[in-house]
């Protein structure tokens, strides 16, 4: 019998996620029966989106995550012993996953990921896992960013943000604007193509809008939502695009209370079109179509990456509260093994 240790939730979170939400169970899993597999996570991901997704579960609860991990026990052909997983199994350091997704495998459950020789095997986590895929389809399939036009991002600093801008420059967009929070992020965006830059804790969001979009906004990928993201809206030119990707700055709101946000007139006005999507949305041909092309941008080197990497199982709630305070640079992840 093999004994796991996982993270679960222990509190529903008021305002901003604390340590004493979380507690550590250990668990002995069963002996695999037949289309099962054994995984042991090398890396697991915290990721924003979690906050409002454990919103709605009653404590305590198991936290879904994706992780990249080894198969270490097999009984299903499709995986053999010592294969490399993307798997949404939480934050476990070992899990066992049912043949009803051995299977029946999808992107946002389960996907084997060949061996990386001459790149990081962490950037599965990140640039070419579920934020670079949703980065590159967000912004192409959702937003339709065309050569020529200018594309705005928030969040530009974060896993997601930052592939945003560099494949907006890789397609041929003639202006891309990254809104970050810190003069460390500004210069590492700057470094990577962004044209312009604005760190939104020392600058007027809408004065420098109007000096590095003089012409005004054709895309819009947002990450963030709250009153900034109507400050962009306002600026943005007729039939624009706005790709909604995530709202962390209302994660930690009670929406029950506070209500939902108010979009501006200009939405009417000027016949924007906004879409939220999620990954789950894709399939694997989409999602391999995505990866193919990131890992070749990041072979020739236009496309660059930093990550955050934390050390020890027993510091993922730690990387996940980090996020809120905005410790990240690129990907947030958890090295475990």
């Amino acid at each position: 019998m093999v004994r796991a240790r996982k993270w679960i939730l222990k509190n529903h979170f008021d305002g901003m996620p604390k340590q004493s939400d979380f507690a550590i169970e250990d668990v002995d899993l069963p002996e695999l029966k037949d289309g099962e597999i054994l995984i042991e996570s090398e890396f697991v991901s915290v990721d924003p989106f979690q906050r409002v997704y454990f919103s709605g579960q009653t404590p305590p609860v198991e936290i879904l995550a994706f992780v990249l991990a080894e198969v270490i026990q097999s009984k299903h052909p499709n995986y053999p012993v010592g294969s490399l997983v993307y798997s949404h199994c939480g934050w476990k350091d070992k899990a066992i996953i049912p043949k009803s997704i051995t299977d029946h495998p999808t992107p946002s459950t389960l996907t084997k990921v060949e061996k990386l020789k001459d790149l990081p095997m962490s950037l599965y986590m990140g640039c070419l896992g579920l934020n670079g895929i949703s980065a590159y389809l967000g912004l192409l399939n959702i937003a339709e960013a065309k050569p020529g036009e200018t594309v705005i991002v928030n969040c530009a600093g974060g896993a997601i943000g930052s592939v945003v801008g560099q494949i907006a420059k890789i397609v041929g967009c003639s202006n891309v604007i990254g809104i970050t929070g810190s003069q460390e992020k500004v210069d590492w965006l700057k470094s990577i193509g962004f044209d312009h830059t604005i760190n939104y804790k020392t600058e007027s969001i809408a004065e420098s809008l109007s000096k590095v979009a003089p012409n005004g906004i054709d895309v819009f990928f947002d990450n963030v939502g709250g009153p900034d993201s109507i400050t962009i809206m306002a600026q943005m030119n007729k039939r624009g695009r706005v790709a909604i990707s995530g709202a962390i700055s209302r994660y930690n709101e009670d929406l029950g209370t506070s209500g939902m946000m108010v979009y501006p007139l200009q939405i009417l006005v000027k016949e924007l079109r906004m879409e939220g999507f999620l990954f789950t949305r894709w399939g694997v041909d989409d999602c391999k179509m995505a990866v193919d092309r990131l890992i070749g941008w990041v072979r020739q080197g236009c496309l660059h990456y930093r990550e955050t990497i934390v050390e020890g199982f027993e510091n993922i709630p730690k990387a996940f509260i980090g996020l809120f305070k905005g410790e990240n640079i690129g990907k947030m992840l958890v090295k475990i093994k």
